[in-house]
């Protein structure tokens, strides 16, 4: 065997698991970015590593904090869910687990560190659902809301020079989650960012926190939008997708793009939380035009991950789906070249962080709430854990940055 074929994977898994131990330094958020001259500098770099917000069960009390370069460490108001960064990789945000309001913005200054640049709210009015996406140029802040007094999702929008809120528009259905831009926006083809929302159907209010305000009434949709924000902020909506009846109880979360007019995402069932008795379809892909086939298709059934999906990652190169489950303790991977087929799945404890680096074709990275980094080909062979950091405690989502 030639081993030189194996040196740019040996490369990766090194980096990846100094990453994480840089992570373990400080206790919330790893934001691992190689030095550079100046901001502009990053343009032309590749990803370097990762950011997940996390606990630290080892403080005394145990708490929500912000690791960035491996340098600095400062306190997460509270509990952090999702992270967005733009295309530059100058400036990061990181989302408040619904239904808190506060958002932290951090950008990169002259010697290639992210620091703590200001802290946002949503209005009175309004609340946090955890995610949000940079626009194309990265001029905006897309991000998920919820309008507590009418019950409807909403998609405030960020000025990223001051990162004021100069307006919002209507997320296309109740409770939006995720939201991702799909790869044309910004190309002449595309007239403005093209973006799709999960609405998970779900109504909540601060006041009653992660308590369901219209359970057994849940609206679950996929929402296609067109935003353009120049002169004046406007959509217009390219398809709303919903799920078969026979799907009432699940609420769409999770998204990844695949192409400029298709997602793959993921379900958590609310009628069955908790019990023994799970919807086993979970996982499928959305397109915004039709054509001959369903707008919405459920990829194959999934007992194994008790009715909850945590996060979803799309690698392109081997057009692989990977869909994690913390409460079934697993991952699984989808060919979407063949996705009638069932899924290769892996048993990983509390696996729920995923992404697919775009340095390594063929490989995802999946993250713990045991502090475990997991590499898994996309082409389904074993699993390898390059990391482990004790007691520091992954949360849901992890991006590459």
């Amino acid at each position: 065997m030639n081993n030189s074929n194996n040196l740019p994977r040996r490369n990766f898994v090194r980096n990846m698991s100094a990453s994480a131990l840089t992570l373990a330094c400080a206790p919330s958020l790893l934001l691992h970015q190689k030095a550079s001259a100046s901001p502009a500098s990053a343009v032309a770099a590749q990803p370097t590593g990762l950011a997940s917000a996390f606990m630290d069960a080892g403080s005394n009390p145990p708490s929500y904090r912000l690791n960035v370069a491996g340098r600095q460490s400062a306190p997460l108001p509270g509990r952090g869910h999702g992270i967005a960064v733009n295309g530059d990789r100058s400036t990061i945000v990181s989302f408040a687990r619904r239904p808190e309001r506060w958002m932290q913005i951090y950008r990169m200054n002259g010697a290639g560190e992210y620091v703590l640049s200001q802290q946002l709210s949503t209005p009175d009015d309004r609340h946090g659902m955890g995610h949000g996406v940079f626009s194309a140029d990265g001029a905006r802040l897309y991000t998920t809301e919820n309008d507590v007094v009418r019950g409807r999702g909403v998609i405030g929008i960020y000025d990223t020079a001051s990162f004021s809120r100069i307006g919002e528009l209507d997320s296309g259905g109740v409770g939006p989650h995720e939201i991702v831009l799909l790869p044309s926006s910004g190309s002449a083809s595309a007239k403005g960012d093209l973006v799709c929302v999960a609405n998970g159907g779900l109504e909540t209010d601060p006041d009653y926190p992660r308590m369901v305000l219209n359970e057994g009434e849940i609206d679950s949709s996929l929402a296609f939008l067109e935003i353009n924000a120049d002169a004046r902020i406007s959509s217009r909506v390219l398809g709303v997708h919903r799920l078969p009846s026979s799907a009432s109880s699940l609420s769409i979360r999770h998204l990844a793009a695949v192409d400029s007019a298709t997602v793959c995402f993921g379900c958590q069932d609310q009628d069955e939380l908790g019990s023994s008795e799970f919807s086993d379809l979970l996982v499928g892909l959305a397109t915004i035009r039709p054509g001959p086939d369903a707008a919405v298709r459920m990829l194959s059934a999934i007992p194994q991950a008790s009715g909850y999906i945590g996060s979803v990652a799309y690698e392109r190169a081997s057009n692989t789906l990977l869909t994690s489950a913390p409460r079934g303790n697993c991952v699984a991977l989808w060919s979407l070249d063949s996705p009638t087929s069932a899924p290769v799945v892996h048993a990983i404890k509390d696996a729920c962080g995923a992404c697919a680096p775009a340095s390594q074709p063929g490989q995802f990275l999946v993250s713990t709430g045991f502090g475990e980094l997991w590499l898994l080909p996309a082409n389904g062979s074993a699993a390898e854990l390059v990391a482990s950091t004790g007691s520091r405690h992954y949360d849901n989502h992890m991006i590459m940055i």
